[in-house]
């Protein structure tokens, strides 16, 4: 067969394998696709028939490290996303490190704070609530490199010193032949000592728990109550726009700090990124400040941001971690966090649309242990002061 300058080879259609398809959350039936009546639905939408291209979100902001009046973390984060699916959302993002206390407050590693494999507790915590609940579920932990599925090791490389002295091309090319086998062995070893460090890797499953995608936070502060770069190293490369999450609309990974680097977010948005999402713990009185700097990110891409703030202190004083069951006990201030070694996390979670209109928001109770109840998960959008909100993303928004 010939078509204009390509020659096509015809296809043996009993040696095509069949693609595997890609698991969609199910939707009512309502919320199906129907345009137009014998309208060209290629090129345009009938805006005066029913038309929806839509999908919800449930934002819980709270952690599930502890047992609670007896309540297992599991079964804590299966009663949130039981609750999240009852309003109609079919993918649910929780804060930074959920499943752990914010180990970071304190300057040196905690044991027991690092993953070591993919069996780890905290993994198939989320795995299982996701599978049982069916939602899709976007959580992270500190975990080796070497434990995540090639895959999925998104940000993990070397970073290689390329400067070279070209003045002398002969020796140079001398050089390098001669020490090729070296430099061989050597990036080997490098590799295989990277592969042992842990990173903040933030996880995305799918409805069937099945692990799907993954981001490495890249930039990591060292300060008071964040000593991250003494807990994990940091990401490399550039991030990639995650396809597959919500249907028809990539989806970006900005865990707290990365997204205060916005040349990267308007880039991965003109590569599909409708939808970027923040899990962050940050202190609670930079609420005010992170909602207008995304606010006019999320104008500037022309996509949707959603930003979930880990969600009330943790230190020393009757809030979380305060039996020093977590082995961060910082009553004595000398952990390097703010006064009695209590670090004020809090804030609100928030989605703002691609106008830079903050269409959903919950600020909960710095005091409260359990996720409150949503007050109008049955609509749209919605402002609540529980740690429970929802959003819906509209690909039409997107334009």
């Amino acid at each position: 067969l010939v078509c204009d300058d390509f020659i096509v080879q015809p296809i043996d259609m009993e040696s095509v394998i069949e693609p595997v398809p890609v698991p969609v959350a199910v939707q009512s039936a309502s919320d199906y696709i129907e345009c137009g009546n014998g309208a060209d639905t290629m090129n345009k939408v009938n805006t005066n028939t029913k038309c929806k291209f839509t999908t919800r979100i449930a934002l819980i902001r709270d952690v599930f490290y502890a047992t609670i009046d007896g309540i297992s973390p599991l079964n804590r984060l299966i009663s949130c996303l039981d609750e999240a699916r009852d309003g109609g959302a079919t993918l649910v993002i929780l804060p930074e490190l959920p499943m752990d206390p914010w180990y970071p407050r304190l300057t040196d590693p905690t044991p027991g704070e690092v993953c070591q494999s993919m069996n780890d507790s905290r993994i198939l915590t989320m795995s299982t609530a996701a599978k049982l609940c069916g939602l899709s579920l976007i959580g992270g932990v500190i975990i080796q490199a070497k434990s995540l599925p090639l895959e999925f090791r998104d940000g993990i490389g070397i970073q290689h010193n390329r400067s070279h002295n070209h003045s002398d091309s002969k020796s140079y090319s001398k050089s390098t032949s001669q020490s090729q086998t070296q430099s061989k062995s050597q990036s080997q070893s490098e590799l295989e000592l990277e592969l042992l460090k842990p990173r903040n890797v933030t996880m995305i499953f799918n409805q069937y728990g099945v692990l799907i995608g993954t981001h490495v936070k890249r930039h990591l502060p060292k300060e008071t109550g964040f000593w991250e770069g003494n807990h994990f190293i940091a990401g490399t490369g550039f991030p990639t726009v995650k396809k597959g999450i919500i249907p028809g609309i990539g989806v970006v990974i900005q865990t707290c700090s990365d997204i205060m680097k916005p040349n990267s977010c308007h880039i991965l948005s003109n590569l599909g990124g409708g939808v970027i999402i923040n899990p962050r713990a940050t202190e609670a009185n930079s609420s005010k400040k992170w909602k207008v700097i995304l606010m006019g990110l999320a104008a500037t891409t022309g996509s949707y941001i959603i930003s979930i703030p880990r969600p009330r202190p943790e230190g020393s004083d009757g809030t979380d971690g305060s039996d020093g069951s977590d082995g961060t006990d910082g009553s004595d201030g000398t952990d390097g966090t703010v006064g009695d070694g209590v670090l004020e996390l809090g804030g609100e979670a928030f989605c703002i649309s691609p106008h830079g209109d903050i269409i959903a928001c919950c600020s909960g109770s710095s005091s409260s242990s359990n996720m409150g109840s949503t007050s109008n998960t049955n609509t749209s959008n919605s402002t609540t002061g529980s740690n429970q909100c929802v959003c819906d993303i509209d690909m039409l928004e997107l334009g």
